[in-house]
């Protein structure tokens, strides 16, 4: 069965119910956030998945479906504790078919490595992080970026992992975060990205359980922008919706439960 032909009963077992907006107050700081004092006990390890996919605005009609599955657990390298994450992107457009696999410093989700592959020839790019460089990982033969660098700051983070960062910060109404995000191989420098909380909504599955959440807010541009529904609960991002020139993109988490 190809996936377009299921997406439909999916998209139906998460509704909207509106909770109320929060944004009463700012406590906005533009100084960049820095992730401290992380323990095994605010990670949740153990597999996520999500349905992704995009819709244009002016016909509704929607497309570049894939289907992600991410996992994380907590290892030790060289007598350290690190947080490992893998992801396996699905799908049948051959531009979203990919596999990321990432290491961060448990502490301080400082990234150490990353990697990922492209693709159905699953072409490699891999990468070692420093506190003040990212480069090339020259242990991988296969990696296609043998001469790559980068100036890293501090406190930088991999964007790559937003879901997983979301998930560590304190969150409350009118709060802001400056997340020092990179995209690993990107031409663009880390820089601060503005996050605002700007309200609260319930999310309710079809079995009747409700998960409120934080709406966690950030401008691209003065046009485009991005929302991501995350539990009150477990930091957990549970929807995300983006808004791109004509094109909206939405995650979607499947498999809800009460636990959440």
């Amino acid at each position: 069965m190809k996936i377009s032909s299921v997406i439909a009963p999916l998209l139906l077992s998460l509704v909207v119910s509106v909770a109320g907006m929060t944004n009463d107050r700012d406590d906005t700081d533009n100084k960049t956030f820095a992730i401290e004092g992380v323990t095994e006990a605010s990670i949740e390890t153990g597999t996520r998945q999500y349905l992704v996919y995009f819709k244009e605005k002016d016909t509704g009609v929607t497309k570049m479906i894939s289907v992600w599955n991410r996992t994380t657990s907590i290892i030790k390298r060289g007598g350290e504790q690190l947080i490992e994450t893998k992801q396996t992107w699905a799908s049948d457009d051959a531009r979203f078919i990919r596999e990321l696999y990432s290491l961060n410093r448990l502490d301080t989700f400082a990234p150490v490595a990353h990697r990922t592959k492209h693709g159905p020839d699953k072409i490699t790019k891999a990468y070692l992080f420093s506190s003040d460089q990212v480069t090339a990982d020259s242990s991988i033969e296969a990696n296609s970026l043998q001469d790559f660098s980068m100036a890293a700051n501090a406190n930088m983070l991999n964007w790559e992992l937003d879901m997983e960062t979301f998930a560590l910060l304190p969150l409350g109404p009118g709060k802001s975060f400056a997340l020092n995000f990179y995209h690993p191989g990107s031409k663009t420098p880390p820089k601060d990205y503005i996050y605002k909380v700007v309200g609260s909504e319930t999310l309710m599955d079809f079995e009747g359980n409700r998960f409120d959440c934080w709406l966690l807010k950030i401008d691209y541009n003065d046009k485009d922008h991005g929302i991501f529904w995350l539990s009150k609960k477990s930091g957990q991002m549970l929807k995300m919706e983006e808004s791109w020139g004509n094109l909206l993109k939405y995650k979607v988490r499947l498999g809800l439960t009460t636990g959440l």
